[in-house]
């Protein structure tokens, strides 16, 4: 934000705010600062769009999914020997390792993965960059279109709710992200037993 536009937002405020801001700079600033940057990082998510360029970016297959790789034995949960592409897959909390249970369980599921740390979807700094949790290939219920999903799974299906503020924030601008590629992308938690289904949309009725 440009020093002008900071001091229209502090020409805005009322005269005791003002006040506050004159007997403790030091404390003010500390609380004014923040409450910008949130609101920024909200209006960067809400206004935010991605096109598809001619932009190639490479990327190491080999090095994003090497043949073996480490984790601690107790974040590791058995994959499914069809549909994973590995024996075992990384899970960081209770929450993935029902949704991984979920995934092998699902004899539509032609393929699932984690998404490896150095994939990364562009986000302005001021939230950063984003890591999907999955990635996955299915057939649909009735066995004959393959649909490509990415699907986020959190502990709650609130936004508002999260642990982290940003979490809310990426998940929303990987919604735009995916749905310029035509990539289905839904934010789901290990009960979400349809999470292979496209988000429904809420919509409002105007009512005269």
């Amino acid at each position: 934000m440009t020093r002008e536009t900071v001091l229209s937002i502090f020409k805005k405020l009322n005269k005791g705010v003002k006040e506050s801001f004159v007997k403790n700079p030091e404390g003010f600033a500390g609380i004014f600062i923040p409450i910008l940057k949130d609101q920024l990082a909200d209006h960067v998510a809400e206004r935010i769009e991605y096109t598809i360029t001619e932009e190639i970016i490479e990327r190491d297959t080999e090095q994003m999914f090497p043949e073996d790789k480490t984790f601690p034995k107790k974040e590791l949960i058995a994959g499914n020997e069809t549909s994973s592409i590995y024996d075992l897959v990384q899970c960081d909390s209770e929450n993935e390792f029902e949704f991984v249970e979920r995934l092998n369980d699902d004899e539509n599921v032609i393929l699932f993965f984690k998404f490896p740390p150095a994939f990364k979807i562009r986000i302005p700094r001021i939230i950063g960059n984003y890591n999907p949790d999955w990635g996955m290939l299915r057939w649909d219920d009735q066995h004959r279109l393959k649909l490509e999903l990415v699907r986020e799974t959190k502990g709650n299906i609130d936004l508002a709710m999260l642990q982290h503020s940003n979490e809310g924030r990426k998940i929303r601008c990987a919604g735009k992200h995916f749905a310029s590629l035509g990539v289905s992308y839904r934010h789901v938690t290990s009960e979400t037993t349809d999470w292979w289904k496209e988000e429904e949309r809420k919509t409002e009725v105007l009512i005269k």
